[in-house]
């Protein structure tokens, strides 16, 4: 049986630049091993999963949780309370050594699929700079929408029937081919 991947890890919660005081948090895990060699076993496995093998990038969601794994880093977004942070972290380290131990029976997915720019993203959003989704620009919450550390719904301009279009041009950014 293979070793777990995940032995020596530190976490911090802190709440998306995006979102002041909106009681979500996101999560960053900092990890003393490289964990990029489960990246592909992972990506065969994670929901909606963006993948850069160069540059050793995965993100993709695991039931109501969204991460970002790096070599030495992962990043949850959608962390409600600040008392569930130990748990969630728990389940992150969890998924990366399960999936490296049962890594013998998962058929490793290198397929890429990166993600949309920032200013992909931004070339559909409104371009108030209206703040109401707490972001100082609209390129700042392009940016933080292709991390998802905001979502959609923090933009309320974008839900006005004048930008339904926009809307669904961003959609369309994140859909799986």
């Amino acid at each position: 049986m293979t070793a777990d991947l995940v032995i020596h890890y530190n976490f911090e919660l802190a709440e998306p630049g995006c979102a002041p005081g909106s009681g979500r948090y996101g999560v960053r895990i900092t990890l003393s091993e490289d964990i990029s060699p489960v990246f592909p076993y992972l990506n065969a496995l994670l929901d909606d999963a963006y993948y850069d093998h160069e540059n050793k990038v995965l993100i993709g969601s695991v039931e109501r949780h969204r991460y970002a794994f790096r070599s030495n880093e992962i990043m949850l977004a959608g962390v409600n309370e600040v008392a569930q942070a130990p748990g969630v972290v728990r389940e992150a380290i969890t998924l990366v050594n399960r999936v490296w131990r049962e890594k013998e029976n998962i058929k490793p997915n290198f397929s890429e699929r990166k993600l949309p720019t920032a200013i992909d993203i931004y070339r559909f959003l409104p371009k108030t700079n209206c703040r109401q989704c707490g972001c100082s620009t609209c390129l700042v919450f392009a940016s933080e929408l292709r991390t998802a550390s905001c979502q959609l719904e923090q933009c309320p301009p974008l839900f006005l029937p004048e930008n339904l279009k926009r809307l669904e041009s961003i959609k369309k950014l994140f859909l799986t081919e």
